[in-house]
């Protein structure tokens, strides 16, 4: 399935290469009597012999493709996996998030965050962790966004973190949820307080109101030009490079009120 999507996104970059080729070259010009359009649809249904075809045009450049994508990039010291109110895959996207936010935006963060579903596979395996594991990981691509909100706003959003189970936080957050509503809130080991802006690291489609966070739509923000997931990447180069392989604990940020 990977290399699925992948092999689409290099057919529409060819087909794009070759527009662009046609219409800057230094030829004569000639002036189309007419034409005919076929459309054809970039999806799964792909008949087999368009497949082929595709297959033809993708040969050349699918060996360098796979050698990218199983470049090894960090290792794993232990299995990270995901689960509800808190887990460990959860705790490490969050805390790498936020890290590198504040790197992007001059220290001026409070916390990061990630919708659960946002992280698609289920876990990490101890050890080598490489470039395509992480585009399972992270597929889409959305991009780093400090949002400055108030107090109402980040009540809001923890609401809706109580009501889906527990989202992936980074350490400065703890709460409690007791009947799917949060409580015993505290950021930086202090309450939610009145009269503070607080810089969230978050992506843009939760940024713009995605998965029920509504209330941050049309709040001031800072636009980082970088992809989440290239974010990730880079996070987890970053400590390959010091020797530190990755992991996370369970910290209690989110709780169950027994």
């Amino acid at each position: 399935m990977l290399f699925l999507k992948m092999k689409k996104c290099i057919l529409k970059t060819i087909l794009s290469l070759i527009s662009l080729l046609a219409m800057n070259s230094c030829v004569k010009v000639n002036h189309i009597a007419g034409y005919k359009a076929i459309s054809y649809q970039m999806n799964d249904s792909i008949s087999p012999v368009g497949d082929l075809k595709i297959d033809s045009l993708i040969k050349p450049y699918k060996k360098q493709v796979d050698i990218e994508i199983n470049k090894v990039i960090g290792y794993s010291a232990k299995n990270l996996n995901m689960s509800f109110p808190e887990s460990t895959l959860g705790n490490f996207v969050a805390d790498l998030i936020f890290r590198k936010a504040k790197q992007y935006n001059d220290d001026s963060v409070d916390f990061a965050f990630i919708n659960y579903w946002s992280i698609k596979i289920d876990g990490i395996p101890k050890g080598a962790i490489n470039k395509g594991q992480i585009y399972e990981l992270m597929p889409f691509e959305n991009h780093l966004v400090i949002l400055k909100v108030g107090r109402d706003e980040v009540f809001q959003l923890f609401e809706n973190m109580a009501k889906k189970g527990g989202w992936p936080v980074s350490k400065q957050v703890k709460f409690q949820i007791a009947d799917e509503k949060p409580i015993n809130i505290f950021i930086n080991g202090k309450p939610l307080e009145d009269d503070k802006t607080y810089h969230i690291a978050l992506s843009n489609y939760l940024a713009n109101g995605g998965d029920g966070c509504s209330f941050f739509k049309g709040k001031d923000r800072d636009e980082i030009n970088i992809l989440i997931r290239d974010l990730i990447m880079q996070g987890i180069i970053d400590q390959e490079r010091k020797g530190e392989p990755i992991t996370a604990k369970i910290e209690g940020r989110i709780s169950l009120k027994e």
